[in-house]
């Protein structure tokens, strides 16, 4: 009968059921995994929103890519660094390795590092096929595994920031330097969905058109050179003797500023943002896609995931200012970031009609008038770049009217 049928059926699927709830797979640097499931439970699915920025650095050699990702390392307190160059796919996300008769996974680079930074150096020289590994971890911020009968979903919450030359052009026998009359993406080499990820991408180009000429490059390499050594020999001198260091002369030491940034992350943001900032964003992303459309492509490299950046950002930077919420003056920092990023033909710079906008970044010039990576604002004539900072209030008045009057034009 049916019944007997039905019951036949229980009982002989009856030693695969299992009642208690799927266990977490415990995973190297005390991140875990849950088995990948179908949906979540009664039909819901939760929707993931990445707060980690992710940052790309890319330019000459020896423009100092590798002490930045030093010091990115250095003043977090979670940090993974590797190195492109031989990294595979299982190096990066994870791999199963024979445990006696049973296999197990060890970490990867990107879950290793889950709550803290991934620094990748010569992320160019990573194999396309490995490199596809990332798009996952870098947007979902998750690592699926299907591996040796282990099918299971790894947490991987890190900020990646990665490292590179640029790819050159053997045709203009340029070898690896910024080409300026190329878009970002022919300079990169990367795919546009994995240039896309990245937040913030910041270029290093050389040649002869940046603020400091090439006597003074030399000047400061040998004067750290002096420096160092002159550090070690009188470290050696006054060793076993006690400085006191007045209370007045605070200076911001590596030490500081990981404990700082170790404080700011605890800030959730838990009230609404300002509805100032939120129109600031909004007009700022909606500009962006106008000056794109007006250009040769129909949006460039100005996408969905540019608004999404620019939160993440503006969020960073409330936590760094201790806000209890993203303000207006969160907004216009992030703006005015977003167009120094921008300078020189950098993320859909390219794409923009010329003529079309009056807050166009600048570019360095052959007498070292303009510092690199440097926004000017006609409105009152100054410049901001990666050597200067909003020192008083006069100043940034002047940048939030600016961007402001930019936003509010045609």
């Amino acid at each position: 009968d049916g019944d007997g049928v039905g019951g036949g059926r229980d009982s002989r699927w009856a030693k695969f059921k299992d009642d208690s709830s799927p266990p977490k797979v415990a995973g190297a640097g005390g991140s875990f995994a849950e088995p990948a499931a179908p949906g979540a439970a009664g039909g819901a699915m939760a929707q993931h929103f990445r707060l980690t920025p992710h940052l790309l650095l890319l330019g000459d050699p020896g423009t100092g890519k590798s002490q930045l990702l030093q010091a990115a390392q250095e003043l977090t307190g979670r940090s993974v660094r590797t190195s492109g160059l031989g990294c595979t796919n299982a190096g990066l996300t994870c791999a199963a390795v024979r445990d006696g008769p049973d296999f197990a996974l060890e970490a990867g680079a990107l879950v290793l590092a889950d709550g803290g930074v991934c620094c990748i150096d010569e992320f160019s020289t990573i194999r396309s096929q490995d490199r596809a590994a990332i798009h996952e971890a870098m947007e979902q911020q998750t690592v699926s595994v299907a591996k040796a009968g282990l099918v299971c979903r790894l947490r991987s919450q890190c900020s990646v920031i990665a490292a590179q030359n640029c790819k050159g052009d053997r045709s203009s026998r340029r070898g690896a330097s910024y080409d300026r009359s190329a878009s970002l993406v022919v300079n990169s080499g990367l795919p546009p969905p994995l240039l896309s990820r990245f937040d913030l991408v910041v270029v290093f180009a050389s040649g002869g058109k940046g603020a400091a000429s090439e006597r003074d490059k030399a000047d400061f390499i040998i004067d750290t050179a002096t420096e160092q050594t002159g550090k070690a020999d009188k470290d050696k001198a006054d060793e076993g003797v006690e400085v006191q260091v007045p209370a007045a002369d605070f200076t911001w030491t590596h030490g500081a500023i990981r404990e700082y940034i170790a404080w700011t992350k605890e800030n959730l943001l838990a009230e609404r943002p300002a509805e100032q900032a939120q129109r600031v964003l909004e007009r700022y992303f909606m500009r962006l896609r106008a000056d794109a459309a007006l250009g040769e492509g129909t949006g460039g490299n100005i996408t969905v995931r540019t608004f999404q950046s620019l939160w993440r950002l503006a969020q960073a930077h409330a936590r760094l200012m201790h806000h209890h919420r993203v303000q207006l003056e969160d907004a216009i920092a992030i703006v005015v970031l977003h167009r120094a990023a921008l300078q020189d033909h950098v993320v859909g710079a390219e794409t923009a009609a010329a003529g079309t906008e009056d807050f166009a970044p600048t570019l360095p010039d052959l007498d070292g008038e303009c510092a690199p990576c440097s926004v000017r604002g006609g409105a009152f004539n100054a410049d901001l770049h990666h050597g200067t900072d909003i020192a008083d209030n006069e100043t940034y008045r002047a940048w939030e009217a600016h961007v402001l009057s930019y936003l509010d034009g045609p």
